[in-house]
């Protein structure tokens, strides 16, 4: 203990703590907190006007939707059935995805590596570039412009990996 002016030892501030049996926890009351921040005083309200009751909201005008076959297992049918150009432009957006980890660019989402494979590139490039043309007719011009710099942005890249393999 450190000691003062007189010689005296005096405690240090620290006091060894025990933990309490369980049994104190149980017997102790619970404690309840109030926050008085909102209280009708601190509002500027009267005390004896009576507390406002929540007005139910009326009820929605909205059509029923079909309950879900016994064997679906409660999940809701979609909002929208899927429509095959909607499922292609995801699959346009996993074929680019594939082929930058392919080109050796971005990693490998299972194995963290950067493995170059040139041929699984290839496929993916050319799969997504006629993904692409299928979708022409159904793209937006915004969309059909971020597909086509995409799909650029791609070739350029392969290029350049074909050329020089070990950058």
């Amino acid at each position: 203990m450190p000691k003062s002016k007189g010689g005296e030892e005096k405690p240090s501030g620290h006091s060894k703590r025990t933990a309490k049996p369980e049994e104190e926890w149980a017997a102790e009351e619970p404690v309840i907190i109030t926050d008085k921040r909102a209280s009708r005083e601190g509002l500027g309200l009267d005390e004896t006007a009576p507390e406002p009751q929540p007005q139910e909201a009326p009820p929605l005008e909205t059509e029923e939707a079909p309950e879900a076959p016994p064997d679906a297992g409660g999940a809701k049918p979609p909002a929208e059935p899927a429509s095959v150009y909607g499922i292609l432009a995801l699959f346009f957006q996993m074929l680019v995805g594939q082929a930058w980890v392919a080109l050796g660019i971005r990693a490998d989402p299972y194995t963290n590596d950067l493995r170059p494979n040139l041929e699984e590139a290839a496929v993916a490039i050319d799969t997504a570039a006629f993904v692409r043309e299928r979708l022409a007719g159904q793209l937006s011009p915004d969309e059909k412009r971020l597909m086509d710099t995409e799909l650029s942005n791609l070739r350029i890249n392969f290029v350049r990996r074909k050329a020089n393999p070990e950058t």
